[in-house]
């Protein structure tokens, strides 16, 4: 470590590099300005030849990998940033003054006698992030700025030293030089051969400022990767995905929260949070394998999850129509929780290379299992579990086939379903364009019921932007439908209005013409579409009768396409009579009623895997204890007590919890129980 020394000195002694694994520049105003009252302060100061105390410009940590050359910047990249933009700021102003414009060419030019870079054009001293180096070496270079693209932060501080020094006089620039580069001072650190700077910068960087989300990943992922790995995973896998999404970033991060997903990285709800730790508490003894696998997942599920997003922009459309055509349908929902899903069907279905036919209609009803399971629950407002009945998929990793994928898919969804009456109801007496994401229910359902009324021939799915929703009965309440409805307008109004049977989608052309419009000037522009979704509009009058039983017909149809009847497992209920237990496809002849289900599979489990075993006792204290109790009976294959009289429904929940921990599929375990419907017994499988 030196003392502190001048910014001239330091910058005229060695060339500077981001490092992959560093955050980019991201200085806004309140700190450039904060830079230059320091420097008008030190202006006053020279202009009055007072005796002058330095400005100290903190510390500045760096990693020096080979002696003599280029410095990694651990800490002080934006203040060194700020520093060279405002000198090229200044040397804007000596236009006509070549000694002026080469005394700040030295400063702010990389010196290519201190490093074997190939000499090929001046670049900045300072070798910026690939995100930043556009912008950053056109204004070293003095190119005009109009050139560059994005309004981006570098551009922002060069343009606000610009405006600063608009109304300054050459005698007061001249002072201002000697104030930045001879009464600025730092302290710089410089560790040699440190094998753990990409951690050095993790620790410091979150004292400050701390890291957002997308940073702590970049640096997690690269600053424990061997110097030649980090620049070659940097390109071909990091850095075209975040290209994509240079001004939305959330965006990137949504697909980091797929893959993390897709790997089973959930922690407290938080998938970033799982993947963090998960490379933080091993990738350094591991040299970034971890890091190295999950780029890799990212680069190659890419295509997917564009097609997944986005299925009309996807260069999969074409090669499969049928498939988009329900990746369409989902996309009106936006099920973020299934994308993991979908991700790992895609990929047990082969289209990471070339699906079978077979592969293509496995995959297209897993699709439609995951409709179902979306539109029942959204309809019935029955969504704050989603993601707690997902978990499963995200951390069971081997499936032996997709048909397999798909049974077990159905097997943990469909049993917490509401069954066809709830579901009906839901949809005839909802108000469902208000409903939490109505108008993309609305859409999902139309289009859907439409592609089904023409079993997939129909264009409207290419095209859906061009459409919009109708309110056949307009929402506006006024004097042409008052008179026409009767009366009972207003009640039948707010009744009806938003339900399904009075929507429609239509052109988007055709919205205005049809606005609140007459039922006989609707009926006009109604006749002119061939959509069979239109059919039960072309009638003579629209009341609440018509409304009504088209309500009817397309709950029917809704019934019948988002079936949910494909699992053979089913939810228990209170009473339900125990009649066994299957572990591998063998009756557990020793387990005759609902207490002993949990020893058998805790037994299992606690042999299998003590941490999730003592983590599952720890969350279910009420029914577990580690010591004797009253009521609770001793299970000796796990040394855990449990509580003798818990409610056959309360062991199903638990059963479950344990399958979806352990990662167990129908293969592994099921039960079969008897249940008393309308005074006849029925036996079905409970898993």
């Amino acid at each position: 470590m030196d003392g502190a020394i001048e910014v001239r000195k330091l910058l005229k002694r060695y060339n500077f590099k981001v490092p992959i694994y560093q955050r980019r520049y991201e200085w806004v105003e309140e700190h450039y300005q904060d830079f230059w009252y320091s420097i008008e302060e030190a202006l006053n100061y020279i202009k009055s030849n007072q005796n002058y105390q330095d400005v100290y410009f903190g510390s500045m940590l760096f990693h020096q990998k080979i002696a003599g050359c280029t410095l990694d910047i651990i800490d002080g990249q934006q203040r060194l940033i700020t520093i060279s933009l405002c000198l090229a700021a200044i040397r804007s102003y000596f236009k006509n003054n070549p000694v002026k414009i080469d005394e700040i060419n030295e400063i702010i030019y990389y010196d290519f006698d201190r490093c074997d870079l190939n000499e090929s054009s001046n670049i900045g001293k300072i070798i910026v992030s690939e995100r930043d180096s556009d912008s950053y070496i056109k204004i070293i270079n003095g190119i005009n700025l109009d050139s560059i693209k994005r309004n981006n932060t570098i551009e922002k501080s060069y343009n606000f030293f610009i405006d600063k020094l608009k109304n300054e006089s050459d005698s007061n620039i001249n002072c201002i030089i000697t104030a930045i580069l001879n009464h600025f001072k730092v302290t710089h650190i410089i560790l040699d051969k440190f094998e753990d700077a990409g951690w050095m910068f993790y620790s410091v960087n979150n004292l400050g400022k701390k890291l957002d989300e997308l940073e702590e990943l970049r640096c997690l992922f690269f600053g424990w990767m061997k110097e030649e790995k980090q620049k070659e995973f940097y390109e071909t896998y990091w850095s075209p995905i975040e290209s994509e999404y240079y001004d939305k970033p959330f965006k990137l991060m949504d697909y980091v929260k797929t893959i993390a997903k897709y790997n089973g990285y959930v922690q407290a709800s938080d998938p970033i949070k799982g993947l963090c730790n998960k490379i933080k508490n091993h990738d350094k003894d591991l040299q970034g394998k971890n890091s190295e696998n999950f780029l890799k997942q990212m680069n190659f599920f890419w295509d997917i999850y564009q097609w997944i997003i986005n299925p009309l922009d996807s260069n999969m459309r074409k090669k499969y129509p049928k498939v988009t055509r329900h990746l369409i349908l989902l996309s009106f929902l936006k099920p973020d929780d299934v994308y993991p899903i979908i991700i790992k069907a895609s990929d047990l279905c082969n289209f990471t290379q070339k699906p079978s036919i077979n592969d293509q209609d496995t995959f297209i009803e897993i699709l439609k299992t995951v409709e179902t399971y979306y539109i029942r629950k959204i309809t019935c407002g029955n969504i704050s579990n989603i993601s707690d009945e997902l978990k499963y998929f995200y951390s069971f990793k081997e499936f032996a086939s997709p048909e397999e994928f798909l049974r077990e898919i159905k097997m943990v969804l469909f049993p917490s379903l509401p069954n066809n009456e709830i579901f009906g109801e839901s949809l005839k007496n909802s108000p469902l364009y208000h409903m939490f994401r109505g108008p993309s229910i609305i859409n999902f359902i139309l289009f859907g019921i439409e592609d089904y009324l023409t079993s997939g021939t129909t264009d409207i799915l290419w095209n859906p932007s061009t459409y919009s929703i109708e309110h056949i009965m307009p929402q506006s309440k006024n004097k042409i439908w008052k008179e026409y409805v009767g009366e009972d307008y207003e009640k039948i109004h707010d009744e009806y209005v938003h339900n399904l049977g009075n929507l429609t989608i239509v052109d988007v052309k055709d919205q205005n013409i049809l606005g609140n419009n007459s039922f006989e000037i609707k009926s006009e522009i109604y006749q002119q579409y061939s959509y069979k979704l239109f059919e039960s509009i072309k009638r003579e009058k629209w009341d609440k009768d018509s409304i009504v039983n088209r309500n009817i017909i397309l709950t029917d149809y809704a019934k019948k396409i988002w079936e949910a009847e494909g699992s053979v497992f089913e939810k228990v209920i209170p009473h339900d009579i125990l009649i066994g237990i299957y572990y591998e496809d063998e009756l557990i002849e020793d387990i005759k009623n609902w207490n002993q289900i949990p020893g058998f599979l805790i037994g299992k489990m606690a042999n299998t895997d003590p941490k999730k075993f003592q983590n599952m006792v720890l969350s279910h204290k009420k029914i577990f204890s580690t010591k004797e109790k009253a009521g609770f009976i001793y299970i000796s294959e796990a040394e855990i007590f449990f509580k003798k009289e818990t409610a056959a429904k309360k062991i199903a929940e638990l059963c479950s919890t344990i399958r979806t921990s352990m990662g167990w599929t129908s293969n592994n375990w099921y039960g079969e129980a008897e249940r008393v419907e309308n005074g006849a017994n029925r036996i079905f499988k409970f898993c």
